[in-house]
């Protein structure tokens, strides 16, 4: 299978393309940096396709533009970890609509798109998919959006969707700005502290 991936030199598009690389799938990787792209391990395995979402085009055929995939893991959203930016829902929701419209209306009929658990708001305790969604943030309502309206697309066009809700990912090459990540930091400048 033919797999686009978007986001593919951040944290998480890092550990699919690898998963996918072990499953023999073909894959077409695009991020805005071809030069971080060149650092990772399954660079050479890919075909790899600079794309910058703040360049998006209508006009263009973009199913065409990455080579016709059979699928897509749609991991790129910009601006994170900045989640109350009013960016998110004025510039990153009306474009990756657009975006994932211009794929279907082209030939792409099986679409994955990750959304996040801040899509059930800022809750305690253990969360589940039955839950209703009561986005508190911009990032979290824009995600929210799109998939209320790509479910809509999809529907309509009788495409393939699945929408993945990530909770709280960590492992290596997360952003030190994560929460895991500054809790690592901290404990380590306690443990020196007291050594």
């Amino acid at each position: 299978m033919k797999v686009l991936v978007t986001g593919a030199t951040g944290f998480i598009g890092n550990y699919i393309i690898a998963e996918l690389l072990k499953k023999n799938h073909t894959i077409i990787a695009t991020s805005t940096s071809i030069e971080k792209a060149k650092n990772k391990q399954w660079f050479s395995q890919v075909e790899f396709i600079p794309f910058n979402f703040n360049d998006f085009d209508n006009s263009i055929n973009y199913y065409n533009y990455f080579n016709a995939p059979d699928t897509i893991i749609h991991l790129a959203w910009e601006g994170l970890p900045n989640y109350t930016e009013s960016f998110h829902v004025t510039q990153n929701l009306p474009r990756d609509i657009a975006f994932i419209n211009n794929l279907i209306a082209n030939g792409l009929n099986d679409i994955n798109i990750t959304g996040t658990c801040f899509e059930y708001g800022m809750k305690d305790g253990c969360l589940d998919e039955s839950m209703e969604p009561n986005p508190t943030n911009s990032y979290a309502i824009a995600k929210n959006e799109l998939r209320k309206q790509i479910e809509k697309i999809a529907l309509q066009k009788k495409v393939s969707f699945k929408w993945i809700r990530l909770f709280y990912m960590y492992g290596k090459g997360q952003s030190e700005k994560s929460l895991i990540s500054q809790l690592e930091v901290a404990l380590e400048k306690m443990r020196a502290f007291l050594i």
